[in-house]
């Protein structure tokens, strides 16, 4: 009776979402060595669930994305889980832009999806049955023309941009200034190429990474750029200034005070809170 009512428990879409976002930053752990296939991955995990079970305003919920996005997505990730069942070998690569190059191509030519004046679960499979209708169109083109199609030009540039970030960031991720000559001798590759790339860690911040530059030698490429990798948690500066300032007016209160009162149990008992706000605050 108790195994039955945990398994229960366990199938439930809290615990469904919960296993859901472990897998999904699990991938986003792995997404800057992927060799590509970063984007498929996130969609097979989507079409797992979403058989399981969970509806796309559910999966959108658990990952943290928008409702739209995901469901492109799922769909995606539901034609290659189809596909593999129905070609007796194993799946061929195919992006997710030729996807859904081949799906509103099918789409224009089958017309709209039929409506259905039915329940619910007449509705649901109406949708699927129409769905599964453009995949098989799909998979005999693919078959016809070949598993593959040459690739994106914007996503192998990404991808290239990546390898470098994770490049540059494998060799100068020590907190210490480094000259754009040297980040570059370092990874082997153009300056301005280099350049370009850590321009883009200092702005966006991606990656995890704070990013930092300073002059430097027109001899040495003009900037020196400093980087430190962070973790996935962030604080907003509103929320920081606002709980901060507190424990802040107590510091300066210890530290411009008259000498005579100045106590430094007084300082590491400011200093814990300082970090105990931090923390609390970090998401």
């Amino acid at each position: 009776m108790t195994q039955t009512a945990l398994m229960l428990v366990d199938e439930s879409p809290i615990m469904l979402q919960i296993r859901l976002k472990r897998a999904w930053d699990a991938i986003e752990a792995r997404k800057h060595a992927d060799n590509g296939e970063y984007r498929l991955h996130r969609a097979l995990a989507l079409a797992d669930y979403a058989a399981r079970g969970l509806s796309c305003k559910q999966l959108a919920e658990a990952v943290g994305l928008p409702s739209t996005w995901i469901y492109h997505l799922l769909q995606y990730g539901q034609f290659m889980h189809y596909a593999s069942t129905v070609v007796d070998a194993p799946i061929f690569a195919m992006h997710e832009t030729q996807f859904r190059r081949y799906w509103q191509e099918a789409a224009a030519g089958a017309g709209a999806a039929p409506r259905c004046d039915g329940d619910h679960e007449a509705r649901v499979r109406a949708r699927r049955e129409y769905r599964y209708q453009l995949f098989a169109q799909i998979l005999r083109r693919m078959l016809i023309e070949g598993a593959t199609t040459p690739p994106d030009p914007a996503q192998e540039k990404g991808r290239t941009t990546r390898r470098l970030i994770t490049k540059i960031l494998a060799a100068c991720s020590d907190g210490k200034f480094h000259l754009l000559s040297d980040i570059a001798t370092a990874v082997e590759a153009d300056m301005a190429v280099v350049r370009h790339s850590c321009e883009r860690l200092v702005k966006w911040g991606s990656h995890h990474t704070f990013g930092e530059r300073r002059p430097a030698p027109p001899s040495h490429g003009s900037v020196a750029y400093r980087f430190v990798k962070g973790g996935k948690k962030k604080i907003d500066v509103t929320v920081l200034q606002a709980e901060l300032k507190s424990v802040l007016d107590d510091i300066d209160t210890v530290i411009n005070g008259h000498h005579v009162h100045f106590s430094q149990q007084a300082m590491k008992l400011a200093f814990a809170e300082l970090r105990k706000v931090i923390d609390r605050i970090a998401r």
